[in-house]
């Protein structure tokens, strides 16, 4: 007896259409002045799309920006993450205005958002002041709240960030889990502040916790304080 092959024909009718979804970028356009950067500066902008749910299938991200090199971390926006696009202008020799470009396709349709990124010449002279303010931050972190695994081992690399301001200096660190902001007001005691944020990266698109020092020079302890609403670029 030869046995029955038996065959089953391709599924027919109209396949399930893509669902429509929309990008958000952050920070957001407006202020443009915040966000001026520097040559070898590396500009992080936060991808994400509110309302995708994850049988929507992931989306496809890419990134535009003549005159800087981009770099996109992860390539495709699952549900409830982040994707970050850091870009980095090339060297110049006079003041400009980059065009950065964010696009992300599934099946067939498209989304896109554009952000202005001013560009000056200059070079980062913050690092090692900016280490240092972190570092007031550290043991009090690791005391206090040593959930968020950070403490005076844990690695950085950093970024200078609104370079083009001068009373308040701004730097941003990065490791494998966090995003970590330090800002100081360059005045004499009892003004001389600082203050810390972190956001979880690949996670969040906002700050999840801050913190501030009152005076630097009076060494004042830090405190827990409200995060901001948007990272600071």
């Amino acid at each position: 007896m030869v046995a029955a092959l038996l065959i089953v024909p391709p599924a027919c009718g109209p396949q399930p259409a893509a669902k429509e979804f929309a990008l958000d970028v952050q920070p957001p356009e407006a202020p443009v002045a915040v966000r001026t950067a520097i040559p070898g500066e590396r500009v992080v902008f936060l991808v994400s799309a509110p309302g995708q749910a994850s049988g929507d299938g992931a989306i496809i991200i890419t990134a535009t920006a003549p005159g800087a090199s981009v770099e996109i971390d992860p390539s495709q926006l699952e549900a409830g993450r982040v994707v970050e696009v850091a870009v980095t202008p090339d060297a110049t020799e006079e003041e400009t205005t980059l065009s950065v470009t964010i696009g992300g396709s599934r099946g067939g349709l498209t989304d896109s958002v554009t952000r202005s990124l001013p560009v000056f010449p200059d070079v980062d002279t913050r690092q090692e002041d900016a280490a240092y303010y972190r570092g007031l931050f550290v043991p009090w972190l690791a005391q206090r709240y040593p959930d968020l695994g950070i403490d005076g081992t844990t690695p950085w690399k950093g970024t200078i960030s609104g370079a083009h301001l001068l009373v308040v200096s701004h730097y941003l660190f990065y490791n494998d889990t966090w995003e970590l902001a330090v800002e100081w007001h360059v005045m004499i005691a009892p003004y001389d502040w600082a203050t810390l944020y972190l956001r979880r990266r690949f996670e969040e698109t906002r700050p999840s916790f801050a913190a501030k020092i009152d005076s630097v020079s009076a060494a004042t302890p830090p405190y827990e304080t409200a995060p901001p609403d948007v990272v600071r670029r």
